[in-house]
């Protein structure tokens, strides 16, 4: 799981940037990304009730595939379309893989070392993991922005 949200890294560090080289104005790029904001929210507004009786396992395949669809589509095509579509997909391959981790606390993880258990899995997960994929996502993007994707 550390890898799969760190696979975000890239996203977060480059994103402006692929935007500007695909040729997007600089004025519309945070309009751009704040779909991905909104779909998030409104995918955990309705997240328990969709997904409340689903396995952890199985909420992680969810994730995962959509994450190798985003990724792709982003490396695969340099189009805006295709980059505002991926931004619907950030509530199911961020959004979901959260949903899952704090399912699997509640079903495994006591009340009281529950902060404890959440505080490890951001270290690793969303910053340790992010950090050393910025460093590769960095060196790709150097090579060529979508790969960074």
């Amino acid at each position: 799981m550390q890898y799969h949200q760190a696979a975000h890294a890239a996203y977060y560090s480059y994103a402006v940037l692929f935007l500007k080289t695909i040729g997007i104005k600089t004025s519309f790029t945070g309009i751009i990304l704040i779909i991905a904001v909104i779909s998030e929210i409104v995918f955990f507004y309705v997240s328990d009730t969709l997904f409340k009786k689903q396995s952890v396992p199985k909420l992680l395949m969810y994730s995962i595939s959509a994450s190798i669809i985003r990724w792709l589509l982003i490396a695969c095509f340099n189009n805006i379309s295709v980059f505002i579509f991926s931004q619907l997909l950030h509530s199911i391959t961020f959004g979901l893989t959260q949903f899952a981790f704090v399912k699997y606390l509640d079903e495994h993880v006591e009340n009281k070392y529950f902060p404890f258990a959440h505080g490890i899995y951001a270290a690793l997960a969303l910053s340790l993991g992010s950090g050393i994929l910025t460093i590769v996502s960095g060196y790709l993007y150097s090579i060529s922005p979508s790969f960074s994707f």
